[in-house]
């Protein structure tokens, strides 16, 4: 038994040792305004069945470099907000679609120690993308 979910070799397997299937729908949450932190949205997505939900977030509101920073905190409430839904978070960067050349500012987001505190505190359960289509 384990406390968390945990990998062997390529299987996802909850604290009972089950193999975890994901089912989820992505949330674009970094540009959501009417719902910005799931309250409403994770409830409905948890009722379709879905044990996960992709959370579109990214380093900059604009993607652009240099642009207006997001709210880590607003970030922090999704995962806590996914979790009471019952839904596995899996959190990814949107601001390098596409664009190897920018996967460097990627690593340096998930890097910066406040970012990882965050990460610590949802090891247990969060997945991380860490880009979408990089």
């Amino acid at each position: 038994m384990h406390d968390t979910f945990y990998t062997e070799g390529r299987h996802l397997l909850d604290p009972a040792g089950k193999k975890v299937i994901l089912r989820g729908i992505n949330k674009r949450s970094v540009w959501d305004d009417s719902d910005p932190t799931g309250d409403t949205y994770f409830a409905e997505i948890r009722k379709t069945q879905a044990n996960s939900v992709r959370i579109v977030w990214a380093i900059t509101e604009n993607l652009d470099p240099g642009g207006p920073q997001t709210d880590l905190q607003t970030l922090d409430t999704l995962i806590t907000n996914a979790r009471k839904n019952q839904l596995i978070p899996m959190v990814e960067l949107h601001d390098a679609s596409g664009d190897w050349a920018r996967l460097q500012e990627l690593v340096d987001y998930w890097v910066r120690p406040e970012v990882v505190s965050l990460i610590q505190e949802h090891q247990a359960y969060l997945l991380l993308n860490i880009g979408n289509g990089v």
